[in-house]
């Protein structure tokens, strides 16, 4: 007798919690999306109207094609290697008009082949181009493939690039070739 009413009672307990969890709520207050206008609240962007959320504006200026920067010849400006006859530069620059092509060395380099890297390192030189030729303006290029064989004096640094491909960082393609010599006196 104690079992069938402990039993009648647990299903009674049971029945009563599925029916007030099955009961209708009151959602009027809750979160749901809709517009300004319809829900009083903030309301949900137009999906049609692109908005600034994030801060940042879409890029409108997007490279397309492969390209070819052909470093040296008339019209390239190179930085000095620094002062006396111990070459103490560990960057090393060349331009021509906005396009800039930059070599970072951990230290000064000596004579040698230095794999392109995105760190610097003992065999390792990192190379960026801005605004590389034939690309859009305000780009930045990232060395991530080749060598670049250098060849120092006392008072000279020329480096000669090798197969050296740059890209965007993060970005596959397009990629900008990069070929030459530069230096600095």
């Amino acid at each position: 007798m104690k079992k069938v009413v402990v039993s009648v009672l647990a299903l009674s307990m049971i029945s009563g919690f599925v029916f007030l969890a099955c009961t209708k709520k009151n959602d009027d207050k809750a979160i749901a999306p809709g517009y300004k206008s319809e829900t009083g609240t903030g309301g949900n962007p137009n999906v049609g109207n692109i908005t600034s959320t994030t801060g940042t504006n879409p890029n409108t200026n997007l490279p397309t094609n492969n390209s070819l920067t052909t470093v040296g010849g008339a019209g390239w400006t190179f930085t000095s290697c620094g002062s006396g006859t111990v070459v103490s530069a560990t960057s090393i620059v060349a331009q021509k008009g906005s396009e800039i092509v930059t070599l970072n060395f951990l230290v000064p380099p000596t004579t040698g082949v230095y794999n392109v890297s995105s760190s610097v390192g003992a065999n390792n030189v990192v190379v960026t181009i801005q605004n590389a030729n034939s690309q859009p303006a305000g780009i930045t290029w990232y060395g991530s493939g080749g060598t670049v064989s250098v060849i120092t004096s006392s008072n000279s640094i020329n480096a000669t690039f090798n197969n050296v491909v740059c890209k965007q960082a993060n970005i596959a393609n397009p990629i900008v070739n990069l070929q030459g010599t530069m230096g600095c006196i």
